[in-house]
């Protein structure tokens, strides 16, 4: 992933968040999403 190479070349943490739902679907009313990785 180029963010954790980009936090390791600055020694900083490397993290991510996701959310679930997912914020469209509470902003903009929307259900028709796709998700970038699978929910178990």
């Amino acid at each position: 992933m180029q963010t954790k190479k980009i936090a390791e070349k600055n020694n900083l943490k490397f993290t991510a968040m996701t959310f679930d739902p997912h914020p469209n679907e509470v902003i903009k009313l929307e259900k028709d999403w796709r998700y970038i990785t699978p929910w178990l």
